[in-house]
């Protein structure tokens, strides 16, 4: 195991300490074990192909976040950035990544740069830093959250606008994508109050004293894929091909239904390692970038040393 391997794994646990210890922790209980015995438990060769970086909220000072792995300054950021355009790096978008994984040659130096959950920061920190680099991204966004809709005005870090979404795809340097319609946060799943994501159970219906039946299960989870699709396509000129599970939770259900009722060819995990031809397009790696990371540390993911 070399030691690029060893400090992602290491990166994996102390995410997985951190959320433990959050007030919240039983809500990322299943998605943090998952993501544990998944990265463990890969082969050596994980790094082969391209990286998927995993970004989510950019912000101006660290000092708020200490232990926080889903946030990076935009000082890091700008950093990152400046060292693909530099070396040359080709960014791709969700379709230029299903033409990769079917057998188009690209680049040795290529990169895929995403952002889950439609923070705001996207818009007024990644977008230009993006631009000014000549790099492209793509951003996952929560349908139901984008300011507007029907929890649009949930507490929390401010969204990015669908006006804001459609300047930057215009640009042609973002590529909308989603994270489901409103199915990103953990619901109860028995009597005794256990959560787990929402797409990726059954959840318990109170009144009846029951859980889902597979049937319900299914026209749920269709419902939501739809409309986020729908909903992404009928506001922006942006054809949805891609989503990011929430959480990373996914099941062969969930993949079923893709397959069958909806556009999307692509779906991204939060497992870490490389993507390559032949990789299955609805179980995607991808890497969560740290805080807590070097520019050197960086060079050696991006570049898979």
């Amino acid at each position: 195991m070399t030691k690029l391997h060893k400090l992602m794994i290491f990166s994996a646990l102390l995410v997985i300490l951190v959320l433990l210890l959050l007030p919240d922790a039983k809500r990322v209980e299943t998605a943090s074990r998952v993501i544990v015995e998944e990265t463990i438990s890969r082969p050596d060769n994980i790094y082969a192909g391209i990286p998927i970086l995993m970004y989510h909220h950019l912000v101006e000072d660290l000092s708020g976040y200490e232990g926080n792995e889903m946030v990076i300054s935009v000082d890091q950021f700008r950093e990152q950035m400046r060292f693909l355009a530099q070396e040359g790096f080709m960014t791709l978008n969700a379709r230029q990544i299903l033409d990769y994984l079917n057998g188009k040659a690209v680049p040795e130096n290529t990169v895929v740069i995403t952002f889950d959950d439609g923070y705001e920061s996207k818009y007024t920190y990644a977008y230009p830093i993006l631009k000014e680099y000549g790099l492209t991204a793509i951003i996952h966004i929560i349908v139901a959250v984008t300011p507007g809709e029907i929890g649009g005005e949930r507490r929390g870090i401010p969204k990015i606008s669908w006006d804001q979404m459609d300047r930057m795809v215009g640009s042609g340097v973002i590529d909308i994508q989603s994270h489901a319609f409103d199915s990103h946060y953990y619901a109860k799943v028995n009597a005794e109050g256990y959560t787990k994501p929402k797409l990726a159970a059954k959840l318990w219906i109170e009144n009846e004293k029951r859980n889902e039946t597979e049937s319900e299960y299914v026209a749920r989870i269709t419902e939501d894929l739809q409309l986020s699709e729908q909903m992404i396509e009928n506001r922006l000129c942006n054809d949805v091909i891609a989503i990011a599970y929430p959480y990373g939770a996914h099941n062969e259900i969930i993949r079923q239904v893709i397959r069958d009722k909806t556009g999307i060819k692509l779906g991204f995990t939060v497992i870490s390692g490389n993507v390559k031809p032949g990789d299955d397009p609805l179980k995607l790696n991808r890497i969560n970038v740290s805080p807590r990371w070097t520019l050197e540390d960086f060079k050696k993911v991006v570049k898979s040393e």
